[in-house]
């Protein structure tokens, strides 16, 4: 016998030694991956707290289910092995109903988790945000997967708004992938434009990240029809912003200019400081391009200004990101240094990988000129990782600049440090630089 088939023979043994009552609750606490707490399995069971524990105290002991403790909460795992079993136990008759109700209570559940995450990120707590959603990780997937067949779309249209942009800032591209899909057909089925309106924002930013910028296009154009149909002169400014900047990029000055008069106009009327800043930095990077020094000063100034009133919200990286470029082409290196820093710094709070990635490879020449070739050494590397998986432009800009950093510098420890990072995260990796 093989070790498999032994392992679940030690499970069928245990699981037909329960009585009937356990063996139901097991099943039932079946529904989740990964841990969970008393409360998640009294919801989702539908029992009381004080039944719900002497149950798990139960089949703990009889090795069937993991506690795990900190120092504030307990939580609940049930063994993988012990899952795949119930995965493929037959299930009929009553016992089958309350199982698929078990399911669809899980979904509940963790939409409601997503709504909670989602409240945290807007408050600005984005570190209690993310751990949330990456201890319960599993669970959520789970959770999406259920809403989507049962086609419970205020499921779906609650994690959308909770998770999708988490998802995507956090580099879980599978995820926000199979979240907008879902998302997507809910909003056909219910005809609620504001889902649609969110995933197009986000898939137009990975497009322009990937590289399609036709397609980055197409679908803010779209979004930007959408909110006006709307209404949502807010959402419809950040979107002409965004189309805004990337005809900047394109080196279309004068599309760019247009469509930051309209957002500048929706802005203003929305009393809204965050639109307002994000366009008058976009303006000051035109201004430079035309030449016009002084105007990119003034403009630059302005957005300086309105930052403080809106430096908890996301757009807030982006506009600290535009500030360090603009003042570094206009010569003021330590500004520019200093913008830079408060970017990273926001950046690993936030878990924002893409402007984090970004920022690291602006301190890393820096650092190398300066000769702390280490906590070069450390940007370099953290850039790369911070790409590896998210964005294949951003990656190979980040790999080359790391080869390069490597040939210039080949003394062993230099050599030693990047072999001893290799294996580490990029939050691992970053965890070393100081902020000066």
């Amino acid at each position: 016998m093989d070790r498999h088939s032994n392992i679940e023979s030690v499970v069928a043994g245990s699981f037909s030694l329960l009585p009937h009552s356990e063996r139901q609750v097991l099943c039932k606490i079946g529904a989740f991956v990964g841990s969970f707490t008393l409360a998640d399995a009294a919801f989702v069971c539908n029992a009381p707290e004080s039944e719900q524990i002497e149950w798990l105290s139960e089949l703990k002991d009889n090795s069937l289910v993991q506690i795990q403790r900190d120092d504030s909460t307990t939580r609940y795992k049930l063994l993988d092995t012990v899952r795949d079993y119930l995965s493929r136990l037959p299930l009929e008759g009553a016992l089958a109903n309350e199982l698929a109700d078990c399911r669809r209570r899980h979904a509940e559940r963790y939409a409601g988790l997503s709504t909670e995450i989602g409240r945290l990120i807007a408050e600005g707590r984005w570190s209690a945000g993310t751990s949330a959603m990456m201890r319960d990780i599993g669970n959520i997937r789970i959770a999406i997967s259920t809403a989507n067949d049962l086609q419970r779309d205020d499921l779906i249209a609650a994690m959308v708004e909770g998770l999708a942009r988490r998802f995507f800032e956090a580099g879980l591209l599978t995820d926000f992938r199979t979240l907008a899909n879902a998302g997507y057909a809910a909003a056909e089925r219910t005809g609620n434009p504001a889902i649609r309106i969110q995933l197009l924002g986000l898939e137009g930013a990975l497009a322009s990240r990937q590289g399609d910028e036709p397609r980055c296009e197409e679908l803010w154009m779209e979004r930007v029809e959408l909110c006006r149909q709307a209404g949502d002169m807010k959402l419809c400014a950040d979107a002409l912003i965004d189309l805004a900047w990337q005809a900047f990029e394109n080196q279309d000055p004068a599309k760019s200019r247009l469509r930051l008069i309209e957002a500048l106009r929706l802005g203003r009327s929305a009393k809204d400081p965050i639109f307002i800043a994000t366009v008058r930095v976009v303006q000051a990077r035109i201004a430079f391009a035309s030449s016009n020094l002084r105007l990119a000063r003034l403009r630059n100034s302005q957005a300086e200004h309105l930052l403080p009133q809106c430096a908890e919200t996301n757009g807030s990286l982006f506009v600290c990101q535009l500030l360090a470029i603009s003042c570094r082409e206009l010569g003021d290196l330590e500004r520019s240094v200093g913008f830079t820093v408060q970017l990273l710094r926001l950046s690993v709070e936030r878990n924002q990988v893409i402007h984090a990635g970004w920022a690291l490879l602006e301190l890393a020449p820096i650092y190398e000129q300066t000769d702390r070739l280490h906590l070069a050494a450390r940007c370099y590397l953290g850039a790369m990782k911070v790409h590896a998986e998210y964005s294949t432009r951003h990656r190979v800009r980040a790999t080359a600049a790391l080869n390069q950093f490597k040939k210039k510098h080949q003394e062993d420890d230099v050599a030693a440090t990047l072999t001893t990072l290799r294996s580490q995260s990029w939050q691992e990796v970053v965890e070393g630089l100081t902020y000066v």
